[in-house]
Formats: C-alpha cells, sequence, structure tokens
C-alpha cells in the first residue's frame, strides 16, 4: 500500500539509479563553471550566479543527452526474456513482498499487542532500522555486491522470525521490538536495493513496467499479511505469532531462485569490481542472446565518465552553501513532510484500530481494512495511467493529492466522532432501563444505534477516498518529482537527504499517533488535515511543474519562485 510504507521506493527508477551511482562513487555528473571559482561562489551576484546556473546545466545536459541516446540504442531492443522474469518475481517475491508483509503483519492482531501498551514503540521502531539500513547500505552494498547483499539480508528475516517466536512463548514484549528493529533493517535494505538490482538487470525501455511490478508485489505482501491475520486464520490469541513465520516462504523462494539462477548486476560486475567477463555473462543470461556489445559499450563509456568526473560529487554540506541548491533541498524536505503529515502511516498501521474506535465489530474492522488494501492495489491501474497521460504535470498530481488528503482526513475525524457520539447516546439511555417505560427505551435506543452505524461505515468509505487520492499523488510520483529538483551532480545527495527527512517524519508521525489520539481522540485527524492545508497552500507557491522538462528550465524555475518569495518577505533563504 503505497500509503503505507516508509522508505522510498522508486515507481521511477532514475531516482533509485542515481542513488546507487553515489553509493558506488559513480553518480553521472559533469564538470560545472563553479569548479573554477569555488572560492569566490557566495559572492557572485545575482546575475553572475543565473549565469553559473544555466551555463553548469547545460554542461550536465548536454551529456545527459549524450549518454540517454547510447542507452536507448542498447535499452529499447530489450524483451521479456526468462531469466529476466524469474529474476523479477525473486526480488518482487522475496523482497517487496516481504516488505509489505511486515509492515502489515501489525495491524489486525493490534489488539493483542496493544495489551502489552507498546504498540506505538513496535511500530515505530521499524522505523529506527529503516534509517539504519539507509545509512549502511552502501558499505554493505560495496562488500557483498547487489545479489549478495539480497541473499545474506534474509538471515536477518529468520533471526526476527525466531524471535517473534519467543515474545509469544515468554510473553515479552522485547522480543518483539528486538525482531521488529531487525526487520527494519532488513525492509531498509530491500526497499533500497531492489528497485536499484531491478533497474540494472532491466532494458532501458522495460524499467518504468518493472517498477510497477516491484510496487504490485509490495501491495500484495501488505494485503496478504491483511488476510492472515484475519481471527479465522491465525489473528488469534493463540496463533497470532505464526503470522511471522509466514515469513520463511519468500524467504526460501529468493534463495533458491536467485540464489542458483539470477545473476549478479552487470553494472557492479563492470563498473565496481571490473570484471568484463562476468558481467558480459551476466548480460547474455538476461537478454539470451550472445551479442551483448551496446550495454558493454554503454557500461564502457559509464565507466571513463565516472572516473573523469568523480572527484565532482557534491556533498551535502556543499549543497547548504550553494543557495540554488540548498533551496532545491528545502523543496525535497517539505515534498517528504506532506507525505507523512498526511497521516498516511497511521492509517496504514493502525486503520483496524480506527475503524474499532468508530464502533465496527472487530471482524468488520478487520475485513474493512481487508478492503481498503484491495482499493489500495486496484488504484495502481489507474496511477499509472495518470501519471503517463501527457496533459497531467507531476505538480498537478501533487496538489490535487494534497487537497483530497486534506478533505478526506477531515472526514474521518468528523466520521469516527459522529460514531462515537451516536455509541455513547446509546450506552446513556440504556443504562436508565430500569427506570422509564421499556417500550420507550427500545424507540429511542434504535436511532443513535442506527446514527452510529451510518457513520462507521462512512468512516470506511472516507478512508478509501484518503487511500485513492494519496495512490494518485503521494504514491504514484513523490519519488520521480523529487529528484526533478537537483542538478545531475546534486541528485544523489539531495534525493538521500530528502528520504532521510522522511524517515524522520515517518517515525515522529507514527510514533504520536497513540499519544495523540489518548489526548485528544479522533480530533488527531484534524491536526493532520490542518497541515496539510497549510502545505496545500504553500504547495502553489513554491512547487514548479516538472514534467517533460529539462534541467536548467525546472532550476530557472524554482529559481524565480525563491526570488519572488524572497523579494515580498525581504529576507534572505
Amino acid at each position: 500500500m503505497s500509503s503505507y510504507f516508509p522508505y522510498s521506493h522508486s515507481k521511477n527508477m532514475s531516482t533509485a539509479r542515481d542513488a546507487e551511482d553515489d553509493i558506488t562513487s559513480i553518480s553521472e555528473t559533469t564538470m560545472t563553471a563553479e569548479s573554477e571559482n569555488e572560492g569566490t561562489a557566495v559572492s557572485l551576484t545575482l546575475k553572475d550566479d543565473k549565469t553559473q546556473v544555466e551555463k553548469e546545466n547545460e554542461d550536465s545536459t548536454l551529456v545527459s543527452d549524450t549518454h540517454t541516446e547510447q542507452s536507448l540504442r542498447a535499452g529499447l531492443k530489450g524483451v521479456y526474456t526468462s531469466s529476466l522474469m524469474l529474476c523479477l518475481f525473486s526480488c518482487g517475491f522475496g523482497s517487496s513482498f516481504q516488505v509489505g508483509f511486515h509492515l502489515g503483519v501489525l495491524n489486525t492482531p493490534a489488539k493483542i499487542l496493544i495489551e502489552w501498551q507498546k504498540e506505538s514503540l513496535t511500530a515505530s521502531i521499524l522505523l529506527v532500522g529503516g534509517i539504519l539500513a539507509n545509512a549502511l547500505l552502501s558499505s554493505i552494498t560495496h562488500r557483498f555486491g547487489h545479489k549478495g547483499t539480497l541473499m545474506y539480508n534474509n538471515a536477518l528475516v529468520v533471526i526476527a522470525m525466531i524471535l517473534q517466536h519467543l515474545a509469544k512463548i515468554f510473553d515479552n514484549y522485547i522480543y518483539m521490538i528486538i525482531s521488529r528493529f531487525i526487520i527494519g533493517i532488513n525492509s531498509g535494505i530491500n526497499m533500497g536495493l531492489t528497485s536499484i538490482y531491478l533497474c540494472e538487470i532491466a532494458p532501458i525501455n522495460l524499467r518504468g513496467a518493472i517498477g510497477c511490478l516491484s510496487n504490485c508485489f509490495l501491495y500484495l505482501g501488505f494485503l496478504f499479511a491483511l488476510v492472515v491475520g484475519l481471527p479465522f486464520m491465525l489473528g488469534d490469541e493463540e496463533n497470532w505469532h505464526l503470522i511471522f513465520l509466514l515469513a520463511f516462504i519468500p524467504v526460501s523462494v529468493q534463495l533458491t531462485l536467485l540464489g542458483f539462477f539470477g545473476p549478479e548486476s552487470p553494472k557492479y560486475s563492470y563498473i565496481v569490481c571490473g570484471d568484463v567477463i562476468e558481467a558480459e555473462k551476466s548480460l547474455q543470461l538476461l537478454r539470451q542472446r550472445n551479442d551483448v556489445r551496446e550495454e558493454m559499450d554503454m557500461l564502457d563509456k559509464e565507466l571513463s565518465k565516472a572516473r573523469s568526473v568523480s572527484h565532482q560529487k557534491i556533498g551535502i554540506c556543499k549543497m547548504f552553501s550553494k543557495k540554488y541548491l540548498r533551496w532545491s533541498l528545502y523543496l525535497g524536505i517539505y515534498l517528504m513532510f506532506s507525505v507523512q503529515i498526511s497521516g498516511s502511516a497511521p492509517v496504514g498501521v493502525y486503520s483496524t484500530k480506527i475503524f474499532e474506535d468508530a464502533n465496527l465489530s472487530q471482524l468488520n474492522a478487520q475485513f474493512a481494512t481487508c478492503g481498503i488494501g484491495v482499493i489500495n492495489v486496484l488504484s495502481i491501474l489507474f496511477c499509472v495511467y495518470l501519471v503517463q497521460h501527457p496533459n497531467i504535470g507531476r505538480r498537478t498530481l501533487f496538489l490535487t493529492c494534497l487537497i483530497g488528503c486534506c478533505i478526506s482526513t477531515c472526514l474521518i475525524g468528523i466520521s469516527i466522532i459522529m460514531a462515537e457520539k451516536a455509541h455513547n447516546t446509546t450506552e446513556e439511555i440504556t443504562s436508565t432501563k430500569s427506570f422509564i417505560n421499556e417500550e420507550i427505551i427500545t424507540t429511542i435506543n434504535t436511532t443513535p444505534s442506527s446514527g452510529g452505524s451510518i457513520a462507521a461505515y462512512f468512516s470506511i468509505v472516507f478512508i478509501g477516498i484518503y487511500v485513492i487520492f494519496f495512490s494518485i499523488g503521494f504514491g504514484s510520483i513523490t519519488e520521480s518529482y523529487l529528484s526533478d529538483f537537483f542538478p545531475s551532480e546534486a541528485r544523489a545527495t539531495g534525493c538521500s537527504a530528502a528520504t532521510l527527512s522522511s524517515l524522520l517524519f515517518r517515525l515522529i508521525v507514527l510514533f504520536s499517533f497513540p499519544i495523540l489520539k489518548k489526548l485528544i481522540g479522533p480530533s488527531v485527524f484534524f491536526i493532520y488535515s490542518a497541515c496539510l492545508l497549510i502545505c496545500s497552500l504553500l504547495g502553489f507557491v513554491i512547487l514548479p511543474e516538472t514534467k517533460n522538462k529539462e534541467p536548467e528550465r525546472i532550476l530557472r524555475d524554482i529559481k524565480r519562485r525563491r526570488m519572488q518569495i524572497t523579494s515580498r518577505c525581504c529576507c534572505k533563504l
């Protein structure tokens, strides 16, 4: 479920590819005009600054366009082969499905875990593991490779499954918290590396479809966890711990298929390890043809370029020292803040409990949660159409999503409050049964109960609407929109910094939701709605349109908006 996932699982594979290029020190960067005048960059005039940005991006665009033409010549001939499909299935089911499963597995048996009164910590600790994985991914993949890291990563799942089983045996929540932390590391590695690996083994013309396929597995994993968590399956007090053991199925599939039949990433073998023969064998296996010279030439040119310009990479400190990059970073952080403050984490993790608060029975609440999962899976098809539509831009989708989520979160809060009031009214009238004529009691008692039921089902409808709006914006274009804000030499650093901020924001929102809900009840959704309203108004002012625009045009638009804001506010940002 796109609205439920903390990590940047790229529907736009270029974002993952840029992040990996930064990891292996081979980012696709270009020599910039600033390298000759680094010492005087701060003192440039506004006119010089404009000329500088334009020249940087003209150079970057020329190299990028040349590389794209070479890539297309090699990649457009790509077709789905049996080897490629096997790798896709092993990664999709073994990694993406597993991530979705672990994200949804705490939802339906949440009432059992709440008895330990550690629900917020149990849910939030996964995010802490994800942050740690984000920091370790570079060194791990460089040492063990892409395929090797995916394989070894399954050991963490086995350890976590054992600890989760011990949590039930010894009735100790500490085992559960430790296991969720380990699962967080596993999920962080899977989310970051799966998209990179699939991007590097896929032909250029198939990468978009492959990215959608990987996301489908993730959503299906979440839905599967909800279904097996139903009380008539494994979601009761006696068997809930067995749900976690089901993770052994995707682990076994990946170890078997990817371990015995899947090749290492050709890009990793060629550029990082310098193993030309192994890279060629991998490409021949994936393409199922012997002639892979065009793709090998592309890798060779990429290696030559990486060696000549790798020292020009822009780090996080340099991003803050350059005004146009600093503003792009602010936009990226704003993007991630908007996604997380929308309440996606609470809706995803605590949706069953939210429905129970709306006075649905536990079983009906779990069925409603499964229905929301189905809606999210089906909405993917509609999202793909919107993203590819030539007349619908990313700015339009993002702002539509903000407004839609703002309205729907407000309606969710109202519907739950109405359901609770109707339920409380029923209880008050029932308590007077011994003092008032029973026939009158029956007449009065029927109306509030009916109203509460209607309000409860409206909460299901509004959460479904929320999920649809989230999918068409936050869930479909966030990663690609984010990558558009940065020039190629700063894209990896900027996206990594924004992703880290997203994890931190999600951790705060997820951990604070149970606390705020105890303090103010369903009114917590009004906080999310108010924040989304502010983000919507701000988005109309600061967000540029990036679809089908060259990097230099995007940067000029960002700079123009920055100058308009700073001139109006009379302050330097």
